[in-house]
């Protein structure tokens, strides 16, 4: 019976022992919750703004000439005189005069020439006399023996004669007209503003139709072969009718600093490359040697190319920092975590630009969060605090 009870006791006893441990681990876990929920997750905000600026199209490209010559002379002879522009990095206006070979073979042809020309229309002169001649008397014969046969008319009057003649004129007209242009072509101009790439001639070098006196480029516009994302075209004015394509901005880096040059839209190449599925666009800077003097846009060069866009809408600016997993927004909304995915419209260098979820003045968190759940508790970060829109 002692035993019994004791049995009994000790059952009380762990049964009590158990309750209260079961109470001490609920108080702990309870005190544990709370605090977790007291905890504020630290983050810095950005507020939103309307956005002000232009918006555009980020590309780049390859500078290019529009277009290349390699001056060769048209007729052969000796260099009598050059350009002292005519050296690597010279330039030369259009009409100016590039080189000179020796005139003096070219001024005797066309003298032979003319002289060849002016004997013909004597012969023509004296052919056209005997013709008269033979007009009169076939007049006559028919006059005096109507019945009788008189032979070949166009014989009589001389007629091959005459057409052998004025071939003749025409041929020794054309040699005096090729003479003449041979004369001209003794002297180079050049065709359009130009910068020199390359030279390889001098005074006193004997040149033929073959041998190549330099390579220019025409520098009053200078192309820019742009690459573009497909679904940016809708946005970029192209020229027609007229008017002007989207201005553009091409921006080179010299490695100390990036130079910009003005240009516009002025082509469209109507496919699509094999590779990456892009568009090509052409943009045409003009004056590209003058705008920048110091440091003028180069041939050859990869660069930055800005777009104008005519994308229609008002937007709501946030920084890309801002945009976090899934382009999923986080919120500062009253001291609590909001979680948006608005639709991006539009991405720049800084910002992204969004067209809902986002009001002007909504605080944006640019902070990452490490494990973000919908209204968790949020505490702005002392250093980072509050940021004005950009």
């Amino acid at each position: 019976m002692k035993n019994k009870l004791l049995q009994i006791l000790l059952v009380i006893l762990a049964l009590a022992a158990a309750g209260f441990l079961w109470w001490m681990l609920s108080r702990t876990e309870g005190a544990q919750s709370k605090k977790r929920e007291d905890v504020a997750a630290v983050v810095s905000t950005h507020s939103a703004e309307y956005y002000e600026g232009k918006i555009q199209v980020q590309a780049s490209g390859v500078v290019e000439a529009r277009r290349i010559l390699q001056l060769r002379p048209q007729v052969s002879g000796k260099i009598v005189w050059l350009n002292p522009s005519l050296a690597a990095g010279g330039r030369l206006d259009r009409g100016e005069v590039i080189f000179q070979v020796e005139r003096q073979d070219y001024q005797n042809r066309l003298e032979q020439a003319e002289a060849a020309l002016e004997q013909a229309r004597a012969e023509l002169d004296l052919e056209e006399g005997r013709a008269n001649i033979a007009r009169q008397e076939w007049q006559y014969y028919r006059q005096r023996k109507p019945d009788e046969d008189a032979g070949n008319r166009q014989l009589a009057l001389r007629e091959p004669q005459m057409r052998s003649v004025q071939a003749r004129i025409s041929d020794r007209r054309a040699a005096v007209d090729q003479a003449r242009a041979n004369l001209e072509r003794t002297t180079v101009k050049a065709p359009f503003d130009a910068l020199v790439l390359e030279q390889s001639a001098a005074e006193g070098m004997i040149v033929s139709l073959q041998t190549p006196v330099a390579k220019m480029v025409k520098s009053d516009v200078f192309d820019v072969h742009v690459k573009v994302a497909v679904d940016k075209l809708p946005y970029i004015r192209m020229p027609e009718n007229g008017k002007q394509g989207a201005a553009a901005t091409v921006v080179m880096n010299s490695g100390a600093r990036d130079l910009r040059y003005t240009g516009s839209v002025t082509d469209f190449v109507p496919a699509v490359e094999r590779r990456g599925r892009m568009a090509l666009l052409i943009v045409s800077v003009k004056d590209p040697l003058e705008q920048n003097r110091a440091q003028p846009l180069l041939l050859n060069t990869f660069v930055s190319v800005l777009i104008d866009s005519e994308h229609d809408g008002r937007y709501v600016a946030i920084p890309r920092d801002a945009v976090h997993y899934h382009s999923q927004i986080y919120l500062f909304d009253e001291d609590r975590l909001r979680i948006v995915q608005p639709e991006i419209v539009w991405r720049l260098p800084e910002l992204v630009l969004v067209a809902d979820s986002v009001e002007p003045g909504d605080e944006v968190i640019v902070s990452p969060l490490a494990a973000p759940v919908e209204g968790m508790r949020l505490r702005r970060s002392a250093e980072g605090g509050k940021e004005r829109g950009r």
